[in-house]
């Protein structure tokens, strides 16, 4: 499947149709002994039935994978397209480093070689065109609460030929009927072309499944990668300081899975954790568990992803062992989502929510050979039972359910708790099964030695933590840089960055016009501005492209939500009412973190916090009516409903 025998129809999908002449043979071929294991009735979903002979198990500690030298697999390899290609995305048998198992992946042949989830490396300005061809195959059911918004053919409960997808560009500038709407997903053996011409500033962008319904199902399987912009600015900064993409400066795809006894990952929500958002018990970088990146004295650049269904982060780079945390190693923060900032910031570490990247710079100049850093999570209250720790004072006061059993708590307005389902200690659980990860992991402890939770409340069963397996807050190791090699290495920071446009002002004189965008649940759904998702409901329309301040203000009674916009970036400009935690880590009077600095298009917002950003509907430009989405980026909420429509007449 060279890139010079593709030459694509106009933009646009072919839904159920057989896969076309081209794409046909290549299929077959890319999917190997996975396409075996289609359709074959067994009590593991039926992609999975052709590998469950193998006996993989976790491997931790091993070398971590870096793009460009991943061997035969080609699990995200270094791929920067110069034609048009076609992307298959299917199981593959074997692919997983951290097991040996199976995953979903994006898989495309070129000049021999076979690439899985590649990192697309593209130049601005290049045109971009890409053929998704749906080889999914039979997922098997869906998980119990998404039938109401499975795309087609992934209904609860049935047993199904496969499901819709559809790729998202997730940063990246396209009109909207190339940046992954749902109502452009393609049914199986279905194909879906995009084109359009790379305009973004130098940044680390990604992709991954949009198929509402169906989203968190299909990335937490595998479907994700990045997508990779440099530009002539972008360049001059590597050379200036001896960066090369996939050695030194290296992508990192932060994930947490929950793994099976055949190696596979499991993705297999309860209603409570459908509304809450699906924990693993352990946590993969570029797919393996616990790696090791063998590094010089020297300054490395890590492009950081979260690439996670629900889980936040608190990352820090520090010293020590894998089970204890030692002292915090700095690092500088050089671009978030939109690509560099306008000046460098040195931090002592930073939350990564669900869909944001950051990219940081580690030195390791003063470090000796033999030893160690790690990067892990640092303990930090994740706010998820805020309907217990509201700022009105109630919590054990709300209803119970059952006497022995857990339910999951209702997040409401101040004063509408009637009905509330708590669990029977007056807290709502995360629902996490009991973990089999080595006891690495500890509880933030307040003073006087006890665990704690929000507001000091214990943790354990009530307040926030999981009672079982990585709970989100928790302290643990993710990867492991030893200093193996001393380098000569004088290169010096740049004082300023390449940074972006500045934004043009209002004129007339007048502000931006201001959108309420409230963020709460209604009964056992998340809604924005109370709106769930409907294909043909449009709650935002936006006249005149004209330029907007967006209020998003999270419920006290809430959890966090990582809000997603497509099609364009978003500007922090204030952080209202945020958590001690995040008012720690402000730069400016305005409450912004480092990381709200330059451009956005994920934004945490935290519990009782309001965040207000701008937005400018008039950059890009895009032709004709736009239809955009705006969206939660924890994906069990989106899946469920929180997302709406943005109209540009």
């Amino acid at each position: 499947m060279s890139t010079k025998s593709h030459q694509f129809p106009a933009v646009g999908r072919c839904r159920t149709g057989s896969l076309s002449r081209l794409s046909r043979r290549g299929f077959l071929r890319l999917s190997g002994v996975a396409a075996m294991a289609l359709g074959i009735a067994s009590v593991l979903p039926p992609w999975l039935s052709g590998v469950r002979a193998a006996t993989p198990h976790l491997m931790s500690g091993g070398p971590l994978p870096l793009p460009g030298q991943s061997g035969q697999s080609g699990l995200f390899g270094l791929f920067a397209p110069t034609g048009p290609f076609t992307f298959s995305a299917m199981p593959q048998a074997g692919l997983l480093p951290a097991t040996g198992g199976p995953m979903l992946a994006y898989t495309t042949e070129q000049q021999g070689r076979v690439y899985h989830n590649p990192v697309l490396v593209l130049d601005k300005g290049q045109d971009f065109a890409v053929r998704l061809v749906n080889g999914l195959g039979a997922l098997g059911p869906m998980p119990a609460g998404h039938g109401a918004h499975a795309s087609q053919g992934g209904s609860a409960g049935a047993a199904p030929s496969g499901p819709d997808t559809i790729i998202h560009w997730h940063g990246v500038d396209c009109p909207w009927q190339q940046a992954g709407h749902p109502m452009y997903a393609v049914g199986p053996g279905g194909h879906y072309d995009y084109a359009f011409p790379i305009t973004n500033r130098a940044g680390t962008y990604w992709y991954h499944p949009h198929p509402h319904g169906d989203t968190a199902r299909q990335a937490y399987l595998g479907l994700a990668s990045f997508f990779i912009v440099r530009d002539d600015e972008e360049r001059a900064f590597a050379r200036e300081l001896d960066l090369t993409l996939g050695t030194t400066d290296i992508p990192l795809v932060l994930q947490d899975k929950r793994i099976g006894q055949a190696g596979e990952l499991v993705y297999a929500p309860t209603q409570d954790e459908l509304f809450m958002g699906y924990l693993g018990d352990r946590v993969l970088v570029n797919g393996a568990h616990l790696p090791t990146l063998s590094a010089s004295t020297r300054l490395y650049r890590f492009r950081l992803l979260n690439g996670s269904t629900a889980r936040i982060f608190n990352l820090a780079f520090t010293g020590g062992r894998a089970g204890k945390a030692g002292a915090r190693v700095p690092v500088t923060v050089i671009a978030n989502d939109g690509g560099f900032l306008p000046a460098p910031r040195r931090v002592d570490g930073l939350f990564l929510a669900p869909g944001e990247r950051a990219e940081v710079l580690l030195d390791l100049r003063d470090m000796e050979p033999g030893e160690q850093v790690w990067l892990r999570n640092l303990p930090f209250d994740p706010m998820h039972n805020e309907m217990e720790h509201g700022s009105d004072g109630a919590g054990h006061g709300a209803g119970h359910g059952a006497a022995g059993d857990a339910h999951i708590g209702v997040a409401a307005a101040p004063g509408a708790m009637d009905g509330m389902e708590m669990g029977h200690d007056g807290s709502m659980h995360h629902g996490m099964n009991r973990a089999t990860m080595p006891a690495v992991t500890a509880p933030p402890v307040r003073q006087g030695g006890q665990p704690a939770g929000h507001g000091g409340a214990p943790m354990g069963s009530g307040a926030h933590g999981e009672p079982d397996g990585l709970a989100e807050g928790g302290d643990y190791p993710i990867l492991k840089v030893s200093v193996d090699r001393p380098e000569r290495y004088d290169r010096k920071v740049p004082e300023r960055l390449p940074a972006p446009d500045e934004a043009v002002p209002a004129t007339d004189g007048q502000s931006a016009f201001t959108r309420a965008l409230r963020l709460e649940a209604e009964g056992k759904r998340w809604t924005i501005a109370g709106e769930t998702f409907a294909m043909d409901r449009f709650p935002i329309t936006v006249p005149d492209r004209r330029r907007e301040a967006w209020a998003m203000e999270n419920a006290a009674r809430s959890m966090p939500h990582p809000m997603h916009l497509h099609g364009y970036f978003l500007r922090v400009r204030e952080r209202r009412g945020s958590p001690a935690q995040v008012r720690a880590l402000a730069v400016d009077g305005a409450g912004r973190l480092p990381t709200d600095l330059g451009l956005k298009d994920t934004v945490l917002v935290w519990p009782g916090e309001t965040v207000l950003a701008d937005v400018d509907f008039g950059s890009p430009a895009y032709p004709g009516e736009q239809i955009f989405l705006f969206h939660c980026h924890n994906l069990e909420h989106e899946d469920q409903g929180m997302m709406v429509n943005v109209r540009l007449p």
